[in-house]
């Protein structure tokens, strides 16, 4: 256990933080490294069964990617520190979400949800008028008690630069990580071009005309925002897919901070017959069963992109996800979390490119699953984690975009609700996210 100093999740916090902050921030950090793990926290009061999300921003090309959420940070190392604060905090946060996005529904449900914890806007998202409500993760449990189960070890997760070092022993499912941006100057890290006595590319345009295609994220974001695609076509510049001069193009690298620069992955035949324009993932969320001493996949759903969420598939900018059979592989119909209206429209098609969607078979998914599993072995002091993964061209034939210590569940339960499976609730109640029954 940290008790003095500050340990490596202190570091990537302070990676975050300007100069003339990180005094201040090393004595603070220095006094929560004790904090790695967090008490029960009990299931009453009237928002005390329930779960508060994210706050949602509008998913758009970031002008300033990768300058870290502050007020989300403070939230969480405060909750961290002082856990009898948790409840007052995320109580705010879920009224606050449930005021921004709130659906017009009948008076008596809402009051019934909002004594659960749960949003108006799953009324519609879960079917509650036909599903029972004791058998989903509410967005309360899931908001105040389910975002500190890993604890401060949960911040290698939520730094990308941090993880692709520690995920080394997997590096061939990893994308190849060319360089850190830092204030417009590109770093590079790969080592590859060392090792084989090539100079290495130290801006954006030199890289491009190496490797054509690159993929620019935060180092600490999170939902799909600020991720963009630079492409070198023969008429120029492409900043997601849209031209761009080179004048442009130099201004927004300029306009970068704390954005790492990795290789794109041309995904396999099978997601872009659905959707070609970006890359279709999967989030495999992974849990840890006390009984046999090893991880399992609690659920799991593909994202499909749609032209108004490229360069990504996140649907939290507009894009699909459909549920897929833990046995079988087979995908279910997809639907936006994004409520435009009171209904929810699935689709067995997908709704731009007309490709099949519902009962299509995901190629390899037994690899997919053991995948997930050796990933989450290989970090087995984190016991709640969601794998993003993409059938990639050519081996090894799946590829590891990133992980999420705070693994959103509407996309997973709008499927098929978490708590029904029995491994799945034993977990949470094993951690105080949910009563026991």
């Amino acid at each position: 256990m940290w008790t003095k100093g500050v340990s490596p999740a202190g570091l990537c916090a302070l990676s975050r933080c300007p100069p003339d902050r990180r005094s201040q921030e090393t004595k603070r950090l220095g006094r929560t490294e004790s904090v790695l793990c967090t008490p029960r926290i009990p299931c009453a009061g009237i928002l005390g069964r329930s779960s508060v999300g994210t706050r949602m921003r509008r998913c758009e090309t970031n002008p300033r990617p990768g300058i870290p959420r502050d007020r989300e940070w403070r939230v969480h190392l405060l909750g961290l520190r002082h856990p009898r604060l948790r409840p007052v905090l995320h109580a705010l946060a879920f009224l606050k979400r449930e005021i921004v996005r709130h659906q017009r529904i009948p008076l008596r449900p809402w009051l019934a949800q909002l004594r659960d914890g749960f949003w108006s806007e799953n009324h519609i998202l879960y079917d509650f008028q036909h599903n029972d409500r004791r058998e989903y993760l509410s967005d309360y449990a899931h908001i105040a008690r389910a975002q500190y189960l890993n604890g401060l070890d949960g911040l290698l997760l939520r730094d990308k630069l941090w993880f692709h070092w520690v995920m080394q022993p997997f590096a061939e499912y990893l994308p190849k990580l060319y360089g850190v941006l830092r204030r417009g100057v590109l770093h590079p890290l790969c080592s590859e071009e060392a090792a084989s006595g090539r100079e290495t590319a130290r801006s954006i345009p030199a890289l491009l005309e190496a490797e054509q295609d690159l993929i620019l994220k935060p180092i600490h974001g999170a939902e799909g925002h600020g991720v963009t695609r630079l492409t070198l076509a023969a008429d120029g510049y492409r900043l997601n897919g849209r031209p761009i001069t080179e004048r442009t193009l130099s201004d927004y690298i300029d306009s970068l901070d704390a954005i790492i620069v990795q290789e794109f992955i041309p995904q396999d035949a099978f997601p872009a017959s659905i959707f070609p324009g970006v890359a279709n993932t999967m989030r495999l969320l992974t849990m840890w069963d006390q009984e046999t001493d090893a991880p399992f996949v609690g659920a799991a759903c593909h994202r499909f992109g749609r032209p108004t969420s490229i360069p990504v598939d996140n649907t939290f900018c507009g894009g699909l996800s459909a549920g897929i059979d833990l046995t079988s592989g087979e995908l279910g119909p997809a639907a936006p979390t994004q409520l435009d209206g009171p209904h929810l429209v699935w689709h067995e098609h997908h709704p731009d490119s007309g490709a099949r969607i519902r009962g299509r078979i995901v190629p390899r998914w037994n690899a997919v699953k053991e995948l997930a599993c050796a990933l989450a072995s290989h970090l087995s002091f984190l016991s709640y984690v969601g794998w993003d993964l993409v059938l990639s061209e050519g081996p090894p034939g799946i590829r590891v975009l990133e992980a999420n210590d705070f693994c959103g569940v509407q996309l997973l339960q709008m499927h098929r609700p978490l708590l029904r499976d029995q491994r799945v609730r034993a977990f949470y109640e094993s951690r105080g996210v949910v009563c026991r029954r």
